[in-house]
Formats: structure tokens, C-alpha cells, sequence
């Protein structure tokens, strides 16, 4: 009887700014099959590009690219790519969950590559697989600053990965056998649900395991390596798979550049994402005491739902109080298609400028184009934490300032 065999097999379409396409191949498969290419679609504010659903006998993974809507500052871009957050969730969800279209938003089961509300089943595998799975999956990131737990988070930004079911459960086809959101220009996707058909690897913990594994790499920026070792690979035949500290070309069959340029190290490129385990140790406890109140924010400008200038310098202003007078941290927490930014007042990253004076907060930052969300977070000294209400704001309209001066340019009076 033939063996089969976990392979990783994807089409990636990506839309270059000349107007040309660029197709890669790579992803997940088992055994062997043909490859097809979809359509692509606007949908959820950019354009969607669905890709090689494999078949019956041969379920393989489809990878889709979400184009960003809108575009993003020099360093608002730098940031969402080079820079790791302060600590970062991953659920693995085996209880199953209803999820709708729109953008990605793991907190309120929102999903960008599906088209219409789908019911995914539980894990069918049953306890003691789920433990070896959960194990599995908990040792593949333990390098990094992250906590994987097949507890929901809530509200907390989380990337989730859905185990169970099949793929005609999401609306794929049959052959598919996992599929995750890939930004196009590797940035994370902070909020992003990635999807494991476990059902098409008859509940195999290892093999689910090992598909999750790739399905969050894509969510988290990464393309297919050409190293058999490492779960991001095509190749097989070398034993389970774990993350590798190798700079390697990418490509699946054969060595290719990677999709955003150069080659890949799957290590060193989660330490920038995610930062490496050791990197972030716990916040010492709060000083003792009986406060129990947190600070009261309030957002001045812009309004909600308002429409702003876009490729310029905005700023974000509230009042942050406390009964105690001691605010010990505000952070504006700036959202862009599922990326989180976080912008502590007290450390602002490079690019970047907050103001604080007594109670005042004003936060300026370079902006791009496009839709954007945005909360701001407090802590006073007792650790009694505060949000704002979520707002939206679109960038695109009215007119940017106007160019400085050449240099050495008369004036005039």
C-alpha cells in the first residue's frame, strides 16, 4: 500500500506594484495531487487571492494572500515588521467555533478568507491526542515570547488556530487540508485565524501539529523554506519537524528567493517578531495597597469614525486621570488589517513622538492610507488597568501640508 506522506505545496499570488503577477508555489499536502489556480476578489477592504484546493484524495493546504486596503507609512511599516511586541497569545481552539467574514479579528471570530458564517466542528481526535497535540504545539514556539494555550483569550490580541473538521466545513474544497491568511508583504497579522482540517490527517496529533505550525509561520510573515527539517518546508523525510536557526533559500521543490526578498531563517526571524523567551521577563508585582480604581481616559481628537489626511503626521490626544494622581503608563495601541502597535508614552519607538504634561497625552505619528483603529491603554502604579473605547478613523482624505522650502529659498513678506 502507498504510503502517504505530509508534503507542503501552495500558489501565492501577489500583485506586484508594476501591475504584473508573481506566482510562487508552496504549502500543505498529503501524498501528491495537481495544482489549481483560483480567482482572486476584493473582499474585506483589499483583494483576496484563493489558490490550489488540491483534491479528495490528496488534501493539501490553500494559502491565501490578503492584500493590505490602504498603505502604510515608512515607519509604520517598520515597525509592524521589524519590531516584537512585549508578549504575544496563540490559541489553539479544539472546542470548535462559528466564524463570519470580514477582517481578521480572532477576539470576535471574524475571518478573512472566508466568504460566508461557517461552523467549525470540534477536534475529533479525542483527549489524550489533543494533550499530545497541545504539547506539541506549546514545545514548536517555546523559544519565543509567546504563550500558546487552548484556553480562549477573549478580548486579549491572540492569533488562533482552528483544529478540527474539514475543509468543506470553511467553504474549500475537499482537498484542502489546512489554510491560513498571509500578508503580502510578510508583516504579521496580529489577529489572524488559520485553519488545520485535522479530520484530513485522520486526527494525527504529530501531523496536525506540524501543519499548525507552518499555518501560524505564514500568519506570523513567513514563506516556505527549501530545509526538510523545518515545518515551513515542502521537503520531507527527515524525522518531525521543529524550527530551524539556519538561513536557507526559500522554494519547495527547488531553492527560490522568498516571497518578500533574500533568504529565510525561521529562528532569527520569529526573535525580531516574537522576541526570544528570555527577552521580556514578568512585570514586577504592584506596590501594596487598597486602590482599587483605575484611570479614567478620555480621547479628545480625532473623533470616532472620523476621516483624516492621509501620508502626514496625525496626533491622538486624551486626558488620563486617576483619583490618586498616579498614572504610571499610557499607551496608544494603533491598529492596522490585524497588525497591534503599541506606542508606550513613556518609550515611543524610533519615528514616533508622545507629549505628556500633567494629565494631557498627545501621540503623533507618520500615517500612511487606509482604514485604522485605535484604543489607549493606562495602568496606574497599583496596576489597575484602563481602555478606552475601540475608535475608527480613515485615512484619505483632505489635503497634506504642503512641502517645506528648497533650501536657501527667499523669503518673502
Amino acid at each position: 500500500m502507498k504510503r502517504k506522506h505530509l508534503s507542503l505545496v501552495r500558489s501565492l499570488k501577489v500583485v506586484a506594484a508594476s501591475g504584473l503577477a508573481l506566482t510562487l508555489t508552496a504549502a500543505c499536502q498529503v501524498s501528491t495531487g495537481s495544482d489549481t489556480t483560483g480567482s482572486s476578489s476584493s473582499y474585506g477592504g483589499g483583494t483576496r487571492h484563493k489558490v490550489d484546493e488540491g483534491t479528495a484524495s490528496a488534501p493539501r493546504g490553500t494559502f491565501i494572500i490578503v492584500d493590505s486596503p490602504g498603505q502604510l507609512s515608512p515607519e509604520e511599516h517598520h515597525f509592524a515588521t521589524q519590531s516584537a511586541a512585549a508578549h504575544r497569545t496563540i490559541y489553539v481552539n479544539g472546542k470548535g467555533a462559528t466564524i463570519s467574514p470580514g477582517q481578521d479579528n480572532s477576539s470576535t471570530q471574524t475571518s478573512g478568507i472566508i466568504q460566508n458564517t461557517i461552523q467549525i466542528p470540534p477536534y475529533g481526535g479525542g483527549s489524550a491526542k489533543w494533550s499530545t497535540f497541545l504539547s506539541c504545539i506549546q514545545n514548536e514556539f517555546s523559544r519565543w515570547n509567546v504563550t500558546v494555550t487552548d484556553q480562549d483569550p477573549g478580548q486579549l490580541p491572540h492569533l488562533e488556530a482552528m483544529i478540527g473538521g474539514r475543509a468543506q466545513d470553511a467553504g474549500f474544497g475537499q482537498g484542502v487540508g489546512g489554510v491560513s491568511p498571509m500578508s503580502g508583504d510578510c508583516s504579521l497579522i496580529e489577529r489572524a485565524i488559520v485553519y488545520v482540517f485535522s479530520s484530513a490527517f485522520n486526527e494525527d496529533p504529530t501531523v496536525s501539529c506540524e501543519v499548525a505550525a507552518q499555518e501560524l509561520g505564514h500568519a506570523i510573515g513567513m514563506d516556505h523554506e527549501y530545509l526538510c527539517a523545518d515545518p515551513m518546508t515542502y521537503l520531507q523525510g527527515c524525522g518531525h519537524k521543529t524550527f530551524q536557526d539556519q538561513t536557507v533559500s526559500c522554494g519547495e521543490s527547488s531553492p527560490r528567493a522568498c516571497s518578500c526578498g533574500g533568504q529565510q531563517n525561521s529562528v532569527q526571524f520569529m526573535n525580531a517578531r516574537l522576541g526570544p523567551a528570555s527577552g521580556n521577563p514578568p512585570p514586577p508585582p504592584p506596590p501594596p495597597g487598597n486602590d482599587t480604581t483605575a484611570p479614567k481616559i478620555v480621547i479628545s481628537s480625532p473623533a470616532n469614525n472620523s476621516t483624516l489626511p492621509s501620508n502626514t503626521t496625525i496626533s491622538i490626544s486624551a486626558t488620563i486621570t486617576d483619583p490618586d494622581d498616579a498614572v504610571a503608563s499610557a499607551t496608544l495601541v494603533w491598529e492596522y488589517n490585524g497588525n497591534t502597535l503599541n506606542f508606550d508614552c513613556a518609550n515611543p519607538p524610533s519615528g514616533f513622538i508622545c507629549n505628556h504634561s500633567g494629565s494631557s497625552y498627545q501621540w503623533s505619528l507618520n500615517v500612511g492610507s487606509g482604514p485604522r483603529a485605535f484604543t489607549i491603554q493606562a495602568k496606574d502604579s497599583h496596576g489597575n488597568p484602563a481602555a478606552s473605547p475601540r475608535y475608527t478613523v480613515t485615512l484619505g482624505s483632505g489635503n497634506p501640508p504642503p512641502p517645506p522650502p528648497p533650501p536657501n529659498a527667499p523669503s518673502v513678506a
